[in-house]
């Protein structure tokens, strides 16, 4: 019995909708923009992860070979309030003129800082922030001389800081306080 001719995909042939070959080149297809959307996903975690870490590399005090977890806590408030002064340029530009009752000039980006404020702060408050872990000598210096590049970011000692740690500090200060 002779073999049946190959059907060419790529070819003059159109093939029906219906057919087998349609409905894997359709689960491919699926497949593909799936794994597309994850990298995508996984893309945009990870810069929001390297963004974060160089903020603390560009706001962490250089001359510190060591920093307490009272320091560190501290860092990740300073951290937390990063964008008080743009929200605050941003209702001074729009309550100028006529432009108080009208739209808000920056709707967009200050929706994008309240999304991230937000994200931020129910992460604090439950299982904790992710930071690099400055309170051991070998990773500050290798915090330090990073040059923020994505496949070393592997090898910075990460640590979790919550709101429970700024909150025992904060109840140790008013004790301090009230001796």
């Amino acid at each position: 019995m002779p073999k049946a001719p190959k059907l060419n995909v790529s070819g003059n042939k159109a093939i029906h909708p219906n057919s087998r070959k349609a409905t894997v080149f359709q689960r491919d297809q699926k497949h593909k923009a799936r794994i597309d959307g994850s990298r995508q996903v996984k893309s945009l975690r990870q810069d929001a992860s390297l963004d974060k870490f160089l903020w603390f590399q560009q706001n962490m005090d250089e001359e510190k070979l060591v920093f307490s977890k009272k320091e560190l806590t501290d860092l990740v408030l300073k951290y937390m309030d990063r964008f008080e002064e743009e929200i605050e340029q941003i209702s001074i530009v729009n309550s100028i003129g006529c432009r108080a009752n009208s739209k808000n000039q920056h709707a967009s980006r200050l929706d994008s800082i309240k999304f991230t404020q937000d994200k931020e702060e129910n992460e604090f408050s439950s299982t904790g922030l992710e930071v690099p872990n400055l309170m051991k000598k070998g990773n500050v210096e290798l915090f330090k001389a990073w040059g923020g590049e994505m496949r070393y970011f592997s090898n910075i000692v990460k640590i979790k800081i919550s709101k429970r740690d700024a909150e025992k500090f904060e109840l140790e200060k008013s004790e301090k306080v009230m001796e």
